[in-house]
């Protein structure tokens, strides 16, 4: 937790946050998050306000609700179209020069503040340190010179500066409305209103989702991608379904109305119909019959937005049963790169959490594969002679320890730190060498029936007077011909008997 708070707070507090206006530029140029690239994108402030939402309602932290708040204020201020939907970005430069509408020289600063006020504020903003871009300041709290409250009293000043900043020539405002966008504002700010109760928030929320399902779709129920001054273009991609159904199963939490969750799964059944991959699982990126195509991809990784099939996948578990089986068949077709690329299918991975923290029944994904058992074969002073027997279920196999490629996960064996005795010998079998689709290299498997000798002794400080239990822990990789599902971690009793025995 410390590192997320760590980060949230030095993206706060700098640069790369407009310290007037409110809102995230895209991205920082440097290391410290001084220096933005001065964009603004609404999927960047719709995820971030999310996020700091989040973060407040686990710390309570004041800083994280006043971002969150200004990046709503931003929101409404300067990204929302009189119809009800958010426009998608604001350019970069003014003028062909980069930032100039958000930096400042401290001359500037004093004619729009005054002397006395502006020198308090140029402490709090770093604007006494020096200039740090081509001449002029780019705002931003420097670590330990300044407090929650001094920012509370400088709100004057603040509103002051962006009153003066709005005369300027204002960057180009990109007014597409894009439907997957969208949807992840209106998710943030349902979000909003459920752990601020602000009612604007639900307002804004409730009005976007209205007109794009009355403005932005076909009467046959079909989305289309975008809207610009009254035409709509393009059909729409898998995120639009996914983030928009996402928007509106936020609005039915936060609301109960069960409108918002009826208007969810109209939208979900005919994300299935359209891009549901019959054979394999999984959602394509694009309709079947979408133009200029060599082949449909699945586009499941994360970029700058979640993954349309995760997203799709933590819908489809909140929609209940009838949709259940779908969100299983997408985890089980993107299992192996979920593991061998963790870091490209972070959603991919909460959906899969949501998944095994749910509280229907989980075995239906991740079937019973393997079932395994251990018994003690003979004692030789404080050492047990065991032996672990797995039994494979028909069409499928795990991973030999080594398989044969370094990123698939080995079948292992360990018993934890706690426990009274250590692992001092163990011998795995060698598998055989198989060929599979998902494999370009021959690996070692295990299959059907296995038995994998081990050695356990008893610590020095156990005496062995009675009985002891103890907990195998048994990790594997369950994959048929075709698929690997995840990783898999089972616990196996064990009795050892006592050293009078």
């Amino acid at each position: 937790m410390k590192m997320v708070t760590r980060t949230l707070d030095m993206m706060a507090y700098g640069g790369i946050y407009d310290q007037i206006g409110g809102g995230f530029h895209r991205y920082s140029v440097d290391a410290k998050w001084l220096v933005p690239h001065f964009e603004k994108m609404l999927y960047d402030n719709a995820q971030l306000a999310k996020i700091y939402l989040k973060v407040y309602q686990l710390t309570e932290q004041p800083q994280y609700r006043r971002v969150a708040e200004e990046i709503f204020g931003f929101i409404f201020r300067e990204m929302r179209a009189p119809e009800g939907g958010f426009y998608s970005a604001l350019d970069a430069e003014t003028d062909a020069e980069e930032g100039k509408y958000y930096v400042w020289t401290a001359d500037e600063i004093q004619k729009v503040l005054g002397k006395k006020e502006a020198s308090r504020f140029n402490v709090v903003y770093g604007v006494d340190k020096g200039e740090n871009f081509e001449g002029k300041n780019v705002l931003y709290v420097p670590e330990g010179t300044a407090s929650e409250d001094s920012l509370k009293d400088l709100v004057v000043a603040r509103e002051k500066l962006l009153a003066a900043r709005s005369e300027r020539e204002y960057p180009l405002l990109d007014t597409k409305i894009i439907v997957n966008w969208n949807g992840l504002m209106i998710d943030a700010l349902a979000y909003g209103y459920d752990v601020l109760g602000d009612e604007r928030y639900l307002n804004a929320a409730s009005r976007a989702a209205r007109f794009i399902l009355d403005t932005i779709r076909k009467p046959d129920g079909e989305l289309l991608h975008t809207y610009t001054a009254g035409v709509v273009k393009q059909d729409a991609y898998l995120d639009d379904y996914a983030f928009l159904a996402r928007g509106l199963l936020g609005l039915y939490r936060a609301t109960g109305d069960e409108e918002w969750l009826d208007s969810a799964k109209t939208l979900t059944d005919k994300m299935i119909q359209l891009f549901w991959d019959d054979r394999n699982g999984g959602f394509y990126y694009t309709k079947a019959d979408a133009k200029h195509l060599i082949v449909r991809s699945k586009k499941p990784y994360d970029s700058a937005i979640p993954s349309g099939n995760a997203v799709a996948v933590e819908n489809l578990l909140a929609l209940g049963d009838n949709y259940r089986v779908y969100a299983e068949k997408t985890l089980r077709i993107f299992a192996e790169s979920m593991v061998q690329s963790p870091s490209s299918f972070m959603h991919a991975h909460f959906a899969f959490n949501t998944y095994l923290t749910s509280e229907e029944d989980q075995e239906s994904l991740e079937p019973s594969t393997v079932t395994a058992t251990a018994t003690v074969k003979n004692r030789d002073g404080e050492v047990y002679n065991v032996e672990l027997q797995l039994k494979i279920a028909a069409g499928w196999h795990i991973n030999a320890n080594p398989p044969g490629q370094d990123n698939l996960i080995p079948t292992t064996l360990e018993v934890n730190t706690d426990m009274p005795v250590e692992i001092v010998d163990i011998a795995y079998p060698k598998g055989k060498t198989r060929r599979f689709e998902f494999s370009n290299t021959p690996l070692n498997v295990y299959e059907e029936t296995l038995r994998i000798p081990l050695r356990l002794k008893l610590k020095p400080d156990v005496t062995g007077k009675k009985n002891i239990r103890i907990i195998l822990k048994l990790t594997y990789q369950p994959c048929n011909d075709t698929q690997c599902l995840l990783p898999e971690t089972v616990e196996i009793p064990l009795e050892l008997p006592s050293l009078r025995n």
